[in-house]
């Protein structure tokens, strides 16, 4: 856990919110940067004409590159809300039970597991992938904490 995060026993991780270049002003940075990279990217990557019948196998690649923008668009776009309703605890406009329901959680989603069909995709596609996938892992641990956070002490 970084130093800026401070598990607490009422089940919420509080944030030094109050000084710039906080853990969730950093992450939202992250994400917003991986979002234009991202968007970015489909706008150059348009092909200049479209995939041939005569190539299937181009077609097939096109499609996975289709698939992994989708991954990497639901990756930030779910890391994105967390970083928010962690916001929102932090600032007092959703209460830590709140801020704790399912529906504010990170959640689990097919679309954020890595996929192993990187080998024809472009490098700029694969450093996008790699890096939501990374950004993904770093939320889900620490919308780990949040649950870790709640059990009981333990006595000897």
């Amino acid at each position: 856990m970084s130093q800026d995060a401070t598990p607490k026993t009422d089940n919420v991780i509080t944030f030094s919110a109050d000084r710039p270049g906080s853990t969730l002003d950093r992450l939202m940075n992250e994400a917003t940067n991986l979002a234009q990279d991202a968007r970015d990217y489909l706008t150059r990557s348009q092909p200049a004409a479209p995939v041939r019948a005569k190539d299937p196998q181009a077609a097939v690649r096109r499609l996975e590159e289709s698939v992994e923008l989708g991954r990497i668009t639901t990756r930030v776009s779910m890391a994105t809300a967390w970083i928010l309703a962690r916001k929102a605890v932090n600032a007092g406009e959703l209460s830590v039970a709140e801020g704790n329901e399912d529906k504010w959680r990170l959640g689990k989603s097919e679309a954020c597991t890595p996929t192993d069909a990187t080998e024809y995709w472009p490098q700029a596609l694969d450093a996008l992938s790699k890096r939501s996938i990374n950004l993904y892992a770093r939320i889900e641990r620490l919308d780990q904490d949040l649950d870790r956070d709640t059990r009981p002490p333990q006595t000897s």
